[in-house]
């Protein structure tokens, strides 16, 4: 009984432990795409497309959406490190360690002298919304056999996001730098040193970011096996064809459209019992599964230093010329080889009918694998981190090749040129760990003519709990209208 005891202590013991893993600060977040979305794109339209073979013909579906996301703690922790929710940002005469050290970010007053005693706090509250039209279209193939059909699905998105970036507490009442010292390397807070002009990548915005469009396309092909009256299995395989845009790697925290321009195959299927079925009633039970896969694509992510740690790419840098300071992440920002890999989903649900009217309850498990990530450039070896006097300003001999970004510059200096390499890069810092969540949708649905045709409507609404922080906890609802032509 102990031995029984014992195993299973040490079984959760693994499952905390493997959830409770912290991953370095992350410099790109990848949301769940629309086409992954099984609810969105397979469930709610299950009861029409089940019905596609009785008559042939073309049918037109089309899903208003609102998707919007909850629990920002957990993202704030996936882009800062060790799991915190805010940084403090101190310079070398504030007592106390900080997270982040202000000479690092060139914080000076207006008559550009270093403000070794400023201090503040940096806060995020990232925050997403989508929305849009899922449009979708079916055509029973009778040339092959009536039990097969082709579809497309063109989910129109327009993505928002919002890092919410704030800074409080401020020691120092400058809210921004005088235009004679503007296009400077100088800040006059963490605020515009996250968005300076000289910060090319890996900004911290605080507003809304919005991009629109089509978010792929969904090719597929369904064939339905009827095992009996009470029993049939659809099975089925697509394709993915990319129409989003590529990430640009400018901003934390960025809107994408789709998938990030990958494309892909899959498949899946689902076994369907009646358990009910007479004219007016019905109570059916379906389990399914659903895999995707998403190849190699090429664009830009940002990597810190493996031994500079967390936020390293806002260190400031120089070349080996000695002129010119800019930040980190100007450098190892660099075209990369993406692969997303494997996804799955499973669902399974009821839905009981009376007459013309639907309820389906339902639970979805979606996961993840990690990305594959590998440099498709060479990176320029001619680059040093290099640090500040406070007393005299910018030196040219201050080199920090150990630097982190908590540290203040006043320390361990060296005087001789320190070559940052490609093999220093730390690709975990971009990479998309694996992740999964799990979903509980409620669809209500009513089935009725018009004229002589066909129309299906309806209501729906899921909630998703993402189980790591890289993935969005959040709700959704749905409105969906259809029509066999």
């Amino acid at each position: 009984m102990l031995k029984v005891k014992f195993k299973i202590g040490l079984f959760v013991f693994f499952i905390l432990f493997c959830n409770l893993k912290i991953y370095p600060a992350k410099t790109f977040f990848m949301p769940r795409p629309i086409l992954q979305d099984i609810v969105l794109q397979k469930n709610i339209s299950r009861n029409f497309v089940n019905k596609i073979y009785d008559n042939g013909g073309l049918k037109i579906l089309g899903t208003l959406f609102y998707k919007e996301s909850e629990d920002a703690d957990k993202l704030t922790k996936y882009f800062f490190p060790s799991n915190k929710l805010e940084l403090s940002v101190l310079g070398p005469d504030v007592s106390g360690t900080p997270d982040i050290s202000s000479t690092w970010l060139a914080i000076a007053s207006e008559d550009e002298d270093f403000l070794e005693n400023f201090s503040s706090k940096i806060k995020i509250s990232p925050k997403q919304k989508n929305y849009g039209l899922n449009l979708q279209v079916f055509k029973n193939l009778n040339f092959l056999n009536k039990r097969v059909f082709f579809s497309l699905s063109m989910p129109f998105t327009q993505v928002e996001t919002d890092l919410n970036f704030s800074e409080c507490e401020k020691s120092v009442t400058l809210d921004k730098m005088p235009l004679d010292t503007a296009d400077k390397y100088f800040s006059a807070n963490a605020t515009e040193a996250f968005n300076h002009k000289l910060l090319s990548y890996s900004k911290m915005k605080d507003g809304v970011q919005k991009l629109a469009g089509l978010a792929d396309i969904k090719i597929e092909i369904d064939g339905i096996i009827k095992c009996s009256n009470l029993v049939f299995i659809d099975l089925y395989g697509f394709g993915i064809v990319p129409t989003g845009y590529k990430p640009k790697a400018e901003y934390l925290f960025e809107p994408i459209v789709g998938n990030g321009n990958h494309f892909g195959l899959g498949g899946g299927g689902y076994l369907n019992v009646d358990f009910v079925k007479s004219k007016d009633k019905k109570l059916a039970f379906t389990l399914g599964a659903e895999y995707q896969y998403l190849f190699k694509n090429s664009y830009l992510r940002t990597f810190d230093l493996t031994n500079n740690g967390d936020l390293s790419r806002y260190l400031s840098v120089s070349g080996n010329d000695q002129t010119g300071f800019f930040r980190l992440a100007n450098i190892t920002t660099l075209k990369t080889d993406v692969t997303p890999r494997s996804s799955i989903n499973l669902f399974t649900d009821f839905v009981y009918s009376y007459k013309n009217i639907n309820v389906m309850v339902g639970y979805n498990f979606w996961r993840r694998d990690h990305e594959k990530l590998k440099l498709n450039e060479l990176f320029s070896e001619n680059y040093a981190i290099r640090g500040v006097d406070t007393n005299i300003g910018f030196n040219p001999d201050n080199y920090y090749p150990d630097a982190k970004i908590s540290d203040n510059q006043i320390n361990r200096p060296v005087d001789t040129f320190t070559a940052i390499k490609q093999s220093d890069l730390n690709l975990d810092s971009a990479k998309v760990e694996s992740v999964m969540s799990n979903k509980l949708y409620l669809n209500f649905g009513f089935e009725g003519k018009i004229k002589n045709d066909k129309c299906w409507t309806t209501l729906g609404f899921d909630y998703e709990l993402a189980d790591k922080n890289s993935a969005i906890s959040g709700w959704s609802i749905y409105l969906l209208g259809g029509v066999s032509i």
